[in-house]
């Protein structure tokens, strides 16, 4: 038995970003519900993603009254935009040889601590994860953890529509599609 060649690192980069794109939906839901869940005055602060959105705004040489109109689109392009682009890195790199049951939320759990303790802290965009509250950091980690999730379990979702597909040109191989 012949195996079909694999999808090349620009397919799987695509499925993943669309893949990535999907999860951030359950991923906002979980954020927004656990924020009403935080202690005190913590439920009355802005999501992560809001804050860091604001910073950018306050760097960028654009009055304030015409972001104010367009706040809401940069926030929600900036976080879906985001998570499509780490679900296109995820796809692209990670070999579907070797799976394992965590592998999507661990790589969510990646994804948080690279940019709440990284690079987002590195750029003066949001103070550090280690600055925030237990409840804070429960509600980003645990939100990630479902972007994972949902990132794992679409891409042998998007498999399994190709292989639905006769016409397809990669319907032959698509239970295979993401061997590296």
């Amino acid at each position: 038995m012949s195996h079909p060649p694999p999808i090349s690192v620009h397919k799987r980069a695509m499925r993943g970003g669309l893949a990535g794109l999907v999860a951030t939906v359950p991923m906002t839901i979980v954020m927004v519900v656990m924020q009403r869940l935080l202690p005190g005055r913590q439920r009355n602060q802005e999501l992560p993603v809001v804050q860091v959105t604001r910073q950018i705004e306050s760097k960028m040489p654009v009055p304030n009254h015409r972001l104010a109109k367009i706040h809401s689109l940069l926030v929600a392009g900036g976080h879906f935009g985001f998570g499509a682009l780490c679900g296109a890195i995820y796809a692209a790199t990670l070999s579907r040889r070797f799976r394992a049951p965590a592998r999507g939320p661990t790589f969510g759990v990646l994804v948080w601590a690279m940019s709440y303790m990284g690079w987002l802290p590195a750029l003066g965009l949001r103070r550090p994860a280690g600055r925030d509250s237990f409840a804070r950091n429960a509600q980003m980690v645990v939100a990630h953890i479902i972007w994972g999730l949902v990132l794992e379990g679409a891409l042998p979702l998007d498999s399994a529509i190709v292989r639905q597909s006769p016409n397809h040109p990669e319907a032959a191989g698509a239970a295979t599609s993401f061997v590296a």
